[in-house]
């Protein structure tokens, strides 16, 4: 089995044509082949952690100390 990797930019129409030079050890002939597509996200497409900071403080569900459970959680490590 033989595993390649190339970077590729999704259009907006979904339509993607790929070409592909394999190597000299994959004999001619008969293949299966898998395609595996992983998006990848930018910083700029991801939610900054800061918006997170003090949503256990006025949430419905929890009724404890948010700052004594982060502690706790830091002794842990």
């Amino acid at each position: 089995m033989t595993s390649l990797n190339k970077t590729i930019e999704i259009p907006a129409d979904r339509h993607l044509i790929i070409e592909l030079t394999l190597p000299d050890e994959l004999p001619p002939g008969p293949a299966e082949m898998t395609l595996t597509i992983n998006p990848t996200r930018t910083m700029s497409q991801l939610e900054p952690l800061s918006k997170l900071f003090g949503s256990l403080k006025d949430s419905k569900t929890f009724t404890g100390d948010s700052a004594a459970l982060v502690r706790g959680l830091r002794d842990e490590w």
